[in-house]
């Protein structure tokens, strides 16, 4: 069993990442984009704090509609 203490320290190098991947979410780079929303979306259920810290971010929001576009314009064909 860890320590409590690493526990935390566990917890706040998985925040520092959180952070990385949800800027990388804005970033010019499809390629980071990717690698982002794949380790983010592994992180959903274990971080219940995830939905809070993506949604004030501007990436998250702009990924999401450009998502919901290209389903809709690919539902209509």
């Amino acid at each position: 069993m860890l320590p409590i203490h690493s526990v935390e320290s566990l917890a706040q190098v998985d925040r520092v990442k959180i952070s990385q991947w949800i800027n990388q979410l804005s970033s010019p780079k499809s390629r980071e984009k990717r690698k982002a929303l794949l380790e983010l979306s592994k992180k959903r259920e274990s971080v219940p704090e995830l939905a809070p810290m993506l949604w004030p971010s501007c990436g998250p929001v702009a990924a999401l509609l450009y998502v919901i576009i290209i389903m809709r314009v690919s539902l209509r064909r």
